[in-house]
């Protein structure tokens, strides 16, 4: 009984400490109309680490971050640019651990005008994007790798303006070392008091 007791003990502290170290990675599917570039930065007026790129708006391309740094914040930043016709950026994005977190507070993120800012000019000047319907739309159809609900965004003009920045935030979640700490303080009390009165008993 009291060996299972310490292995129940150490099972918890052991997944305890797994979680504590899981770094949080950034996953990304984008569509752009025409190319783009994804950028992680510490400055939301400099575009960053280039982590990925494409220039094929028919299939969505998808990749990955490093890992985040815990208690620091990062700006995701999308540089989309045309080569004539129609412009449009499309993206679902992913955080995998739990000490970030995007702008709607959630681990997930699609493009939409709530949750993100654009700008026609460089990292700068930021204001609402113009919506060009969601997924399946004209003239760019239903990418399957993207959720249906994603919206096409651009700034401004969608014929008329060639280059768009866009921004959105991820906020450093306050890491769970306090409470860490209380679990394993409660667990050593747990294991105090089991020895104890294993002794007690003992000794009666």
């Amino acid at each position: 009984m009291k060996k299972d007791f310490f292995k129940v003990i150490l099972v918890a502290l052991g997944v305890m400490l797994f979680n504590q170290a899981q770094a949080t990675v950034l996953s990304y599917n984008i569509s752009m109309d025409n190319g783009f570039e994804v950028y992680l930065s510490t400055d939301n007026s400099t575009a960053g680490t280039l982590i990925g790129s494409g220039n094929w708006w028919p299939t969505s391309y998808n990749g990955s971050s490093l890992a985040l740094t815990p208690g620091q914040t990062y700006y995701l930043h999308v540089y989309g640019y045309d080569q004539g016709g129609m412009a449009g950026f499309l993206g679902q994005f992913t955080l995998s651990g739990t000490d970030h977190a995007f702008a709607n507070g959630a681990n997930n993120l699609l493009t939409n005008t709530s949750d993100w800012q654009a700008s026609s000019t460089g990292w700068n000047t930021y204001s609402t994007p113009t919506s060009w319907g969601t997924n399946g739309v004209m003239p760019w159809g239903l990418l399957n790798d993207i959720d249906g609900t994603a919206t096409w965004i651009w700034s401004g003009d969608t014929n008329a303006i060639d280059n768009a920045y866009f921004t959105t935030t991820i906020q450093a979640v306050p890491e769970p070392s306090s409470t860490m700490l209380m679990g394993l303080g409660g667990l050593g009390i747990m294991a105090m008091t089991y020895a104890n009165r294993r002794k007690a008993d003992s000794a009666a």
